[in-house]
């Protein structure tokens, strides 16, 4: 039985610990961002702005993102969090399992020559 109890709380903190990261407030930097990429956003009301930011964090947790060649270490956290800004619109009537199928994506600096197509 306390075997049971154990593997329950655990569960709980984990549950926890996701919907902390999920609720966590957004930054002012990436407020401001928001609001300038995404007009959209400025015109909701808080429960829609609660909606989107669960969205915008849970596409940033759950998605890995890779850059290639020689995409600037200074401009990856902003590409990021525009990519991200994107997914949460975009899925905002959708499902929240809508953008499940991608756990990554790759980022080019340049345009993407295609081995397999040839084709940019």
């Amino acid at each position: 039985m306390i075997f049971f109890y154990s593997l329950l709380g655990l569960q709980l903190l984990f549950w926890g610990l996701k919907w902390w990261t999920l609720l966590s407030p957004l930054g002012a930097d990436t407020l401001n961002l928001l609001k300038e990429v995404d007009p959209w956003y400025a015109g909701m009301t808080n429960n829609q702005k609660r909606k989107y930011k669960i969205r915008f964090n849970d596409f940033l947790r759950t998605t890995k993102f890779i850059f290639k060649n020689g995409v600037p270490l200074d401009k990856q956290p902003l590409i990021k969090k525009i990519i991200a800004s994107a997914a949460a619109r975009i899925s905002y009537r959708l499902s929240r399992k809508a953008f499940d199928q991608y756990d990554r994506l790759i980022i080019y600096e340049q345009s993407y020559y295609s081995t397999i197509n040839h084709r940019y």
